[in-house]
């Protein structure tokens, strides 16, 4: 499973979007050596400004009358691809936040997944969206994940005993663990099962973006554990059996690829 740099930011306050992707930009580019981004370094000052050089911010062009056209064009999509190839010029980073990514066209979200397959190992991505839908599956499937819908955790304790018991059979990396942590699970209706799922995909993602302590599943297990929560949540929109879904998570994390065909 390839590892990302690259996120999607959902929330449908696009400042506050916008404010957990300089964030983000803030954790790469911090020049720290202990806790980023530590907030006071050049580097971080610099981002809080927007006036990094390592960091570019991609947002619709002005049309006729000075007003922002319909959508994010190809060809500026196309322009980040050729000058991602460049290697930063102060930092160990290149940060690219694309602005309102539910609007890139078709032809712009396929440009970008040249960007999102194969970056430079340099260059972090960040799509801030107020409509993940408008968003190819090909393109979610390469980015983490990092949800701000729901301002206010409103998860339960049971939600939280469950995601933890089993991240902590995940992180033994035995079969029989996971399989019985699973099944341990015992989702009865369709919503919690969201809300498990919801809650796992959110875990991950904090131990990605470093706001979370890494238990040992390592960031390629926690890529693929966004996606498999996506995957089954794609299942119970379908009205799919909880028991089905606790079989999905005792088998997907030793599968070598996750599908997301019809997420």
């Amino acid at each position: 499973m390839q590892q990302t740099n690259s996120y999607i930011v959902s929330s449908p306050d696009a400042g506050k979007g916008l404010d957990k992707a300089f964030e983000i930009a803030q954790i790469a580019l911090c020049t720290a050596t202990s806790e980023r981004p530590c907030g006071v370094c050049r580097a971080c000052k610099k981002v809080r400004q927007r006036i990094h050089p390592d960091l570019s911010v991609i947002e619709r062009e002005e049309g006729q009358g000075g007003k922002p056209k319909q959508n994010i064009s190809v060809d500026q999509i196309r322009e980040i691809v050729h000058e991602a190839g460049i290697v930063p010029i102060e930092g160990q980073k290149k940060v690219y936040i694309i602005k309102e990514a539910q609007l890139m066209n078709t032809a712009a979200q396929s440009a970008a997944l040249k960007l999102l397959e194969e970056p430079p190992e340099w260059v972090v991505m960040v799509l801030v969206t107020d409509n993940l839908d408008a968003l190819l599956p090909t393109v979610r499937s390469r980015c983490n994940r990092i949800n701000l819908n729901s301002e206010n955790s409103a998860f339960s304790e049971q939600t939280e005993k469950r995601c933890e018991s089993y991240m902590k059979a995940l992180a033994m990396g035995d079969r029989s663990e996971v399989f019985c942590a699973a099944m341990d699970l015992k989702l009865k209706t369709l919503a919690e099962t969201e809300e498990f799922l919801q809650y796992i995909r959110e875990y991950a993602n904090d131990i990605l973006c470093y706001r979370r302590k890494d238990p040992g599943l390592g960031r390629e297990l926690l890529f693929k554990i966004t996606l498999i929560a996506d995957r089954c949540t794609a299942y119970i929109k379908a009205n799919v059996n909880p028991n089905h879904i606790a079989g999905l998570l005792a088998v997907l994390p030793f599968e070598d690829r996750i599908i997301e065909d019809d997420i």
